[in-house]
Protein backbone atom coordinates (compact mmCIF):
# COMPACT_ATOMS: atom_id res chain seq x y z
CA UNK A 1 0.00 0.00 0.00
CA UNK A 2 2.87 2.34 0.74
CA UNK A 3 4.23 1.85 -2.82
CA UNK A 4 0.87 2.55 -4.41
CA UNK A 5 0.38 5.67 -2.36
CA UNK A 6 3.86 6.86 -3.27
CA UNK A 7 3.22 6.21 -6.96
CA UNK A 8 -0.05 8.11 -6.89
CA UNK A 9 1.66 10.96 -5.13
CA UNK A 10 4.41 11.07 -7.78
CA UNK A 11 1.88 11.16 -10.63
CA UNK A 12 -0.06 13.90 -8.89
CA UNK A 13 3.07 15.93 -8.34
CA UNK A 14 4.42 15.39 -11.93
CA UNK A 15 1.67 14.92 -14.63
CA UNK A 16 4.27 14.53 -17.43
CA UNK A 17 5.06 11.05 -16.15
CA UNK A 18 1.50 9.90 -16.88
CA UNK A 19 1.59 11.35 -20.40
CA UNK A 20 4.89 9.61 -21.07
CA UNK A 21 3.51 6.25 -19.92
CA UNK A 22 0.73 6.43 -22.57
CA UNK A 23 3.16 6.78 -25.46
CA UNK A 24 4.39 3.23 -25.33
CA UNK A 25 5.11 1.28 -28.56
CA UNK A 26 2.15 -0.99 -27.87
CA UNK A 27 -0.26 1.90 -27.53
CA UNK A 28 1.07 3.51 -30.70
CA UNK A 29 0.60 0.23 -32.63
CA UNK A 30 -2.96 -0.20 -31.34
CA UNK A 31 -3.79 3.38 -32.27
CA UNK A 32 -2.41 2.87 -35.78
CA UNK A 33 -4.50 -0.28 -36.26
CA UNK A 34 -7.60 1.55 -35.05
CA UNK A 35 -7.05 4.46 -37.44
CA UNK A 36 -6.39 2.16 -40.39
CA UNK A 37 -9.51 0.09 -39.68
CA UNK A 38 -11.61 3.23 -39.42
CA UNK A 39 -10.22 4.54 -42.73
CA UNK A 40 -10.92 1.22 -44.45
CA UNK A 41 -14.59 1.29 -43.47
CA UNK A 42 -15.16 4.97 -44.11
CA UNK A 43 -13.23 5.56 -47.34
CA UNK A 44 -15.38 5.93 -50.49
CA UNK A 45 -15.65 2.89 -52.72
CA UNK A 46 -13.82 2.97 -56.03
CA UNK A 47 -16.13 3.56 -59.02
CA UNK A 48 -17.07 0.37 -60.84
CA UNK A 49 -15.73 0.45 -64.40
CA UNK A 50 -18.41 0.17 -67.07
CA UNK A 51 -17.55 -2.54 -69.59
CA UNK A 52 -17.52 -1.41 -73.22
CA UNK A 53 -20.67 -2.09 -75.16
CA UNK A 54 -20.61 -5.10 -77.44
CA UNK A 55 -20.49 -4.28 -81.14
CA UNK A 56 -23.85 -4.24 -82.86
CA UNK A 57 -24.70 -7.37 -84.84
CA UNK A 58 -26.38 -6.88 -88.19
CA UNK A 59 -28.68 -9.69 -89.21
CA UNK A 60 -27.63 -10.72 -92.71
CA UNK A 61 -28.60 -13.13 -95.42
CA UNK A 62 -25.71 -15.45 -96.29
CA UNK A 63 -25.23 -17.69 -99.26
CA UNK A 64 -22.85 -20.67 -99.18
CA UNK A 65 -20.28 -18.49 -100.95
CA UNK A 66 -20.54 -15.52 -98.58
CA UNK A 67 -20.55 -17.76 -95.50
CA UNK A 68 -17.40 -19.64 -96.54
CA UNK A 69 -14.86 -16.91 -95.55
CA UNK A 70 -16.07 -16.96 -91.93
CA UNK A 71 -13.88 -19.93 -91.07
CA UNK A 72 -11.44 -18.29 -88.66
CA UNK A 73 -8.73 -18.10 -91.32
CA UNK A 74 -9.94 -15.83 -94.09
CA UNK A 75 -11.89 -13.82 -91.52
CA UNK A 76 -11.33 -13.85 -87.74
CA UNK A 77 -14.97 -14.65 -87.01
CA UNK A 78 -16.19 -18.23 -87.06
CA UNK A 79 -19.73 -18.81 -88.34
CA UNK A 80 -21.62 -21.97 -89.18
CA UNK A 81 -25.17 -22.70 -90.27
CA UNK A 82 -27.66 -25.08 -88.69
CA UNK A 83 -30.99 -25.63 -90.44
CA UNK A 84 -30.89 -22.31 -92.24
CA UNK A 85 -29.72 -20.17 -89.31
CA UNK A 86 -26.17 -18.80 -89.10
CA UNK A 87 -24.56 -18.84 -85.63
CA UNK A 88 -21.53 -16.86 -84.50
CA UNK A 89 -19.46 -19.53 -82.77
CA UNK A 90 -16.34 -17.38 -82.42
CA UNK A 91 -16.57 -17.84 -78.64
CA UNK A 92 -16.00 -21.58 -79.18
CA UNK A 93 -13.04 -21.03 -81.47
CA UNK A 94 -11.11 -23.86 -79.81
CA UNK A 95 -13.76 -26.28 -81.07
CA UNK A 96 -14.95 -24.73 -84.34
CA UNK A 97 -11.92 -22.69 -85.38
CA UNK A 98 -8.76 -23.81 -87.17
CA UNK A 99 -7.33 -26.94 -85.61
CA UNK A 100 -10.46 -27.70 -83.63
CA UNK A 101 -12.40 -30.97 -83.83
CA UNK A 102 -15.29 -29.25 -85.65
CA UNK A 103 -13.13 -27.09 -87.92
CA UNK A 104 -14.69 -28.61 -91.06
CA UNK A 105 -17.99 -26.98 -90.13
CA UNK A 106 -16.58 -23.44 -89.98
CA UNK A 107 -18.07 -21.31 -92.70
CA UNK A 108 -20.33 -24.14 -93.86
CA UNK A 109 -23.76 -25.66 -93.36
CA UNK A 110 -23.12 -28.12 -90.53
CA UNK A 111 -26.67 -29.49 -90.28
CA UNK A 112 -26.13 -32.96 -91.77
CA UNK A 113 -22.80 -33.52 -90.06
CA UNK A 114 -24.18 -32.63 -86.64
CA UNK A 115 -27.24 -34.80 -87.19
CA UNK A 116 -25.13 -37.80 -88.20
CA UNK A 117 -22.41 -37.17 -85.62
CA UNK A 118 -19.79 -37.13 -88.36
CA UNK A 119 -17.14 -34.48 -88.92
CA UNK A 120 -16.12 -35.74 -92.35
CA UNK A 121 -16.15 -33.43 -95.33
CA UNK A 122 -18.57 -35.83 -97.01
CA UNK A 123 -21.26 -34.38 -94.75
CA UNK A 124 -20.81 -30.96 -96.36
CA UNK A 125 -22.47 -29.74 -99.53
CA UNK A 126 -19.84 -29.85 -102.25
CA UNK A 127 -21.61 -27.66 -104.80
CA UNK A 128 -21.82 -24.19 -103.28
CA UNK A 129 -23.91 -23.06 -106.23
CA UNK A 130 -26.39 -25.90 -105.82
CA UNK A 131 -29.48 -26.04 -103.64
CA UNK A 132 -29.20 -26.12 -99.87
CA UNK A 133 -29.21 -29.45 -98.09
CA UNK A 134 -32.83 -30.30 -97.25
CA UNK A 135 -31.67 -33.05 -94.89
CA UNK A 136 -33.44 -35.71 -96.90
CA UNK A 137 -32.80 -39.27 -95.84
CA UNK A 138 -32.28 -38.50 -92.15
CA UNK A 139 -34.08 -40.64 -89.59
CA UNK A 140 -35.95 -39.55 -86.51
CA UNK A 141 -32.96 -40.20 -84.24
CA UNK A 142 -30.70 -38.09 -86.40
CA UNK A 143 -33.20 -35.24 -86.54
CA UNK A 144 -33.58 -35.41 -82.77
CA UNK A 145 -29.80 -35.19 -82.40
CA UNK A 146 -29.78 -32.17 -84.70
CA UNK A 147 -32.44 -30.45 -82.59
CA UNK A 148 -30.28 -31.03 -79.53
CA UNK A 149 -27.33 -29.35 -81.23
CA UNK A 150 -29.53 -26.48 -82.34
CA UNK A 151 -30.82 -25.88 -78.80
CA UNK A 152 -27.25 -25.92 -77.52
CA UNK A 153 -26.22 -23.28 -80.06
CA UNK A 154 -29.23 -21.13 -79.15
CA UNK A 155 -28.16 -21.11 -75.50
CA UNK A 156 -24.50 -20.24 -76.13
CA UNK A 157 -24.21 -18.33 -79.39
CA UNK A 158 -25.88 -15.50 -81.27
CA UNK A 159 -27.81 -15.87 -84.50
CA UNK A 160 -26.27 -13.42 -86.98
CA UNK A 161 -28.22 -14.28 -90.11
CA UNK A 162 -29.90 -16.85 -92.25
CA UNK A 163 -28.55 -19.12 -94.98
CA UNK A 164 -30.17 -18.85 -98.37
CA UNK A 165 -29.42 -20.36 -101.75
CA UNK A 166 -29.48 -16.94 -103.35
CA UNK A 167 -28.99 -13.56 -101.79
CA UNK A 168 -32.16 -11.49 -101.97
CA UNK A 169 -31.78 -8.38 -104.07
CA UNK A 170 -34.21 -5.61 -103.23
CA UNK A 171 -35.38 -3.82 -106.30
CA UNK A 172 -35.20 -0.03 -106.19
CA UNK A 173 -38.32 1.76 -105.07
CA UNK A 174 -38.07 4.33 -107.86
CA UNK A 175 -37.57 3.78 -111.57
CA UNK A 176 -36.03 6.20 -114.04
CA UNK A 177 -38.93 6.88 -116.32
CA UNK A 178 -36.87 8.98 -118.71
CA UNK A 179 -35.11 5.86 -119.90
CA UNK A 180 -38.33 4.38 -121.21
CA UNK A 181 -40.85 5.80 -123.65
CA UNK A 182 -43.90 4.17 -122.05
CA UNK A 183 -47.51 4.99 -121.43
CA UNK A 184 -48.78 5.82 -117.91
CA UNK A 185 -50.40 2.39 -117.80
CA UNK A 186 -47.01 0.74 -118.33
CA UNK A 187 -45.46 2.97 -115.67
CA UNK A 188 -48.06 1.93 -113.10
CA UNK A 189 -47.77 -1.76 -113.96
CA UNK A 190 -43.99 -1.53 -113.87
CA UNK A 191 -44.16 -0.18 -110.33
CA UNK A 192 -46.43 -3.03 -109.31
CA UNK A 193 -44.11 -5.61 -110.87
CA UNK A 194 -41.08 -3.97 -109.25
CA UNK A 195 -42.30 -5.07 -105.84
CA UNK A 196 -43.48 -1.75 -104.44
CA UNK A 197 -46.84 -3.19 -103.44
CA UNK A 198 -50.41 -3.01 -104.59
CA UNK A 199 -51.05 0.20 -102.67
CA UNK A 200 -48.41 2.12 -104.62
CA UNK A 201 -49.65 0.70 -107.91
CA UNK A 202 -53.24 1.54 -107.01
CA UNK A 203 -52.33 5.09 -106.06
CA UNK A 204 -50.38 5.51 -109.29
CA UNK A 205 -53.26 4.20 -111.38
CA UNK A 206 -55.69 6.52 -109.61
CA UNK A 207 -53.46 9.47 -110.37
CA UNK A 208 -52.93 8.52 -114.01
CA UNK A 209 -56.44 7.36 -114.94
CA UNK A 210 -57.51 10.79 -116.33
CA UNK A 211 -54.52 10.75 -118.64
CA UNK A 212 -54.83 7.17 -119.85
CA UNK A 213 -57.71 7.92 -122.17
CA UNK A 214 -55.55 10.27 -124.20
CA UNK A 215 -53.39 7.37 -125.33
CA UNK A 216 -54.67 5.42 -128.27
CA UNK A 217 -51.86 2.91 -128.30
CA UNK A 218 -52.14 -0.32 -126.33
CA UNK A 219 -49.96 -0.83 -123.24
CA UNK A 220 -46.48 -2.00 -124.20
CA UNK A 221 -45.49 -5.52 -123.14
CA UNK A 222 -43.79 -6.05 -119.80
CA UNK A 223 -41.09 -8.69 -119.47
CA UNK A 224 -39.56 -9.86 -116.18
CA UNK A 225 -40.68 -6.80 -114.27
CA UNK A 226 -38.88 -4.38 -116.64
CA UNK A 227 -40.78 -2.19 -119.02
CA UNK A 228 -39.65 -2.76 -122.57
CA UNK A 229 -38.82 0.20 -124.74
CA UNK A 230 -41.66 1.02 -127.12
CA UNK A 231 -40.78 1.40 -130.77
CA UNK A 232 -40.39 4.95 -131.95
Amino acid sequence: MDYVQQRVAQLAANPSIANTSLLTPLNILLLSLFLYTTYTFLRPAAPTPIPPAAPAIVFRTFTPHTLLPYNGVTKPEVYLAVRGRVFDVTGGRNFYGPGGPYANFAGRDASRGLACGSFDEEMLTKDLDGPLDRLEGLGSDELEALRGWEERFEEKYLVVGKLSHRRSHHKPALMIFATFSATPYAVAMGLARAGNGMMLASATLTFLVPYMHSYESTPPPISHGIMERTPV
